[in-house]
């Protein structure tokens, strides 16, 4: 798909240009650049080239916080913790399931480079134990941490085991009982 002239303009950083359209009636929610698997909104497109600015933008002139893209949520293309801000700060939702799959929290929290974004969704985000399950089978204690800081039960089960047993199994004894004690 070619990009739309807002998606253009972002792409660009042209923050006139995008004004312009934007005051013309330009959609901000739909898939405005790239095929299938790439396809991205304006709002991600920005996001993803840390173009400040333009998600500024295009949020004050009613780009949909929770529109997802082909990839996911726009909190899951944020770039840096002031873009996560003001994402939260107009509406964006970090705990909903993209497909199926994880919400932006925990995608962020599991990833490997995106725990800041997941620190910066705390106080919005909520987590349950399939999150601190799959935090310890991929021996992530940092985002076990932010999972139950953001209020997962260490004593909800999990496939018939309670996290904090499995947590034990999996990182440790010890290491479950950090997790408990900064929860």
């Amino acid at each position: 798909m070619d990009a739309t002239p807002l998606a253009a303009a972002v792409a660009d950083n042209d923050l006139a240009e995008a004004a312009r359209l934007l005051a013309d009636g330009a959609e901000t929610d739909a898939l405005a650049m790239g095929n299938g698997r790439d396809a991205q909104t304006p709002l991600t497109v920005a996001l993803s080239r840390g173009f400040s600015e333009a998600v500024r933008l295009l949020l004050e002139n009613r780009a949909d916080p929770n529109f997802p893209d082909a990839r996911g949520y726009p909190l899951d293309a944020a770039t840096d913790e002031n873009d996560v801000a003001l994402l939260l700060g107009f509406g964006a939702d970090p705990n909903l399931d993209f497909d199926g799959g994880l919400s932006p929290f925990a995608t962020a929290a599991l990833g490997p480079s995106r725990f800041w974004c997941a620190a910066a969704m705390l106080g919005r985000a909520t987590a349950d134990a399939r999150m601190l399950r799959l935090a310890a089978e991929r021996g992530n204690v940092q985002a076990a941490m932010i999972f139950a800081k953001a209020g997962a039960r260490l004593d909800e089960a999990c496939d018939g085991e309670p996290a904090v047993a499995y947590l034990s199994r999996m990182l440790g004894p010890e290491t479950a009982a950090a997790i408990a004690e900064n929860a």
